[in-house]
């Protein structure tokens, strides 16, 4: 190369050598991922509001704002057993800000569902076991149910009448009341809701005459002793 040349591009090569270089950092630093999170989260509960399900995550939500620094939205999306929200989570971005709050539903809607707009095993990833919340058979006072056995005679003495309001088709409560009335014979007329709280209201209304929900709704109902719970309800999905 004529050295006269080389002396006169210098300047131009150290010039292009330090845009190359900022912007391989610009471009290095672009792709380094933000830290999680970096905007606000939403949590989707495919229940009513006012439930357990509900005041369990807004508990959460509320300290993991706290923690994070960033603003954590409840949705709650109820219907279709939960299928709703689901799959509006399923269709989320999967990048960590769209969560959905739910237990054994997505088991369960597997199995009751002939068809659904999502993959449970694929779209969705575990991330914390928040809490274990038995099932509680709430009355209505005025329903002449003083113990399971009532329950359970009247049931069987008189199916179809007496009514059990379901915080939704196809959930633990639901499966868990079915597999009783199997093996004991009694039989209720189930009321589906679209969460805990409004069949505990209409218990407590005597609309209904009794509820399966969790025990964290079911001791909110008897705190003012409007309803009274007679059974804790276990089940075991083999």
């Amino acid at each position: 190369m004529n050295p006269v040349a080389l002396r006169i591009h210098r300047p131009l090569w150290r010039a292009t050598l330090s845009c190359l270089a900022a912007l391989a950092l610009h471009t290095a630093q672009a792709a380094e991922p933000a830290p999680f999170p970096s905007k606000p989260v939403h949590i989707v509960v495919p229940v009513a509001a006012g439930g357990s399900a509900d005041k369990l995550t807004r508990a959460l939500a509320e300290k993991l704002s706290a923690l994070w620094g960033q603003p954590v939205v409840v949705d709650n999306v109820p219907g279709a057993s939960g299928n709703i929200g689901a799959t509006k989570v399923a269709r989320a971005a999967p990048d960590g800000y769209t969560l959905l709050q739910q237990g054994e539903g997505l088991t369960l809607n597997n199995i009751l569902f002939t068809e659904l707009p999502y993959d449970a095993t694929k779209a969705f990833a575990p991330v914390i076991k928040a809490v274990v919340n038995p099932q509680i058979l709430v009355v209505n006072p005025n329903a002449g149910l003083n113990t399971f056995a009532d329950d359970l005679a009247r049931a069987k003495a008189q199916p179809d009448t007496l009514t059990l309001g379901l915080p939704g088709n196809g959930g633990i409560a639901h499966v868990a009341h079915e597999i009783l009335s199997q093996e004991t014979g009694a039989r209720v007329r189930y009321i589906p809701y679209s969460g805990g709280a409004p069949a505990a209201l209409d218990v407590l209304a005597g609309h209904t005459q009794a509820t399966l929900i969790t025990l964290a709704a079911s001791l909110q109902q008897e705190r003012p002793r409007h309803a009274k719970a007679i059974r804790t309800a276990g089940i075991a999905l083999r």
